[in-house]
């Protein structure tokens, strides 16, 4: 009888941890290559990718598969993967690599729209002079959607679509207004452009952010492109804080301060704020006799003051500091409705 009782204890414990999202490691996360299926500049879907993998490497949360790992999988299994990737085949290669989620997007707009600006120049008194003040306006937008997978249950436990857009001004000049027909009467090869556009976004410097030639327009413009493929991408942050909560235990408890078992490498960050719930007692459902967790009791907030790799410090008002059980009390992400600053 003991034996019987100790093991549905055991049981009632891996359910109710498993609910509530208590892990031991941080789960394996796969990207895989995006599609581009709006783009007018090929290249934005590599680029979206790799900004998708900071974004996912600066919240914490998961261990980042590496691509190469991706690409060799998909190579090994002859997984035709040319077009959009159907979640079927991302499950099956997420699961080959060996990662609890899998993230696939889709670029479905990049443009690019170089303008000429000009305003014509007058003297002290106001009368037109034959010069005109000229320079090249350039508007690019971006716009990303991704699923986040969970590869066990093929359940799609987030979809989203983020946009964004970048304007600014290039090579001001002051040409008369001969050099300004002129430069009218220029017939540009649009699709020469965005090849060359292209061969610079896809090239190392626009991907890392190394050394930029200002004076080039092409890198100018790529650095944009970049600029504005990044900042949609930095707007699915909140929503993936949220879609995947962290949860920790309260270790010690000193005046107004509490230790929790969450650091840095749980994705914890100086100024994050955590509730401080109690966990509810399981309830067992009276006609299927399945074990539910109960709901979280929820005793105040938290405001992380330090953080080291694998805890933190975090304060809480004094009458919340009195009501902490170390036994059993815990701390659970704040979901976040604002920017996402912490993590930026």
């Amino acid at each position: 009888m003991q034996r019987t009782s100790f093991t549905i204890s055991i049981i009632c414990l891996a359910i109710l941890f498993s609910a509530i999202g208590i892990l031991a490691d941080k789960p394996n996360l796969a990207i895989l290559d995006f599609t581009e299926s709006g783009s007018q500049i090929p290249g934005s879907d590599n680029l979206a990718r790799a900004k998708m993998e900071e974004i996912i490497i600066k919240i914490g949360r998961h261990n980042l598969i590496e691509r190469s790992r991706i690409l060799n999988i998909i190579n090994e299994q002859q997984f035709q993967v040319s077009g959009m990737v159907d979640q079927n085949t991302a499950i099956e290669i997420a699961k080959i690599a060996g990662a609890q989620f899998v993230i696939f997007g889709d670029v479905t707009e990049t443009s690019i729209n170089k303008e000429r600006k000009e305003r014509q120049l007058a003297d002290k008194n106001g009368t037109p002079l034959d010069s005109y003040r000229v320079w090249d306006q350039v508007e690019t937008k971006a716009s990303i959607s991704i699923k986040i997978v969970n590869v066990e249950t093929a359940q799609i436990i987030y979809a989203g679509q983020k946009s964004s857009h970048i304007s600014k001004n290039y090579n001001e000049r002051t040409l008369s207004g001969k050099q300004l027909a002129a430069e009218k009467g220029q017939v540009s090869d649009e699709a020469a452009f965005f090849n060359l556009l292209s061969t610079v976004i896809t090239g190392e410097q626009a991907a890392t952010g190394g050394n930029q030639d200002k004076t080039d327009p092409l890198q100018n413009y790529a650095a944009q492109i970049t600029s504005t493929i990044q900042a949609a991408c930095k707007e699915f942050g909140k929503d993936l804080v949220n879609a995947f909560p962290l949860r920790g235990y309260i270790i010690q408890v000193q005046k107004k301060y509490i230790t929790i078992d969450l650091g840095s490498n749980d994705g914890i960050k100086k100024g994050y704020k955590l509730y401080v719930i109690r966990p509810g007692e399981p309830i067992t459902h009276p006609q299927t006799g399945e074990i539910i967790p109960g709901a979280d009791i929820e005793l105040g907030i938290a405001k992380v003051k330090s953080v080291s790799p694998q805890s933190s410090l975090c304060k809480v008002k004094g009458k919340v500091a009195k009501q902490i059980n170390t036994t059993t009390d815990q701390v659970k992400s704040k979901k976040i409705n604002a920017a996402w600053k912490v993590y930026r």
